[in-house]
């Protein structure tokens, strides 16, 4: 499906708001903001949070957690809870 008019031109001022990051690249931020938020708040298995936040694995989750952190998400759980 190509993109319309509309979002040729509202991509740019999205990038601006988004302090030049894609879509996609903001949208993975949030969800991995969420994640950290429910492994400090909650028990839920890291399973359970890669899910609820929108991953269809756990080892995509696992992957994107540890390089945008620095550590796993067990390591995260323990360390900032």
């Amino acid at each position: 499906m190509k993109p319309s008019r509309d979002q040729h031109r509202l991509a740019p001022q999205l990038q601006i708001l988004t302090l030049g990051k894609t879509i996609a690249e903001t949208y993975l931020i949030i969800r991995l903001n969420r994640a950290a938020e429910l492994l400090r708040s909650t028990g839920l298995p890291v399973t359970e949070v890669a899910l609820a936040c929108g991953f269809r694995s756990a080892t995509h989750f696992a992957r994107r957690f540890a390089a945008r952190s620095g550590m796993s998400a067990s390591q995260f759980r323990v360390e900032r809870k």
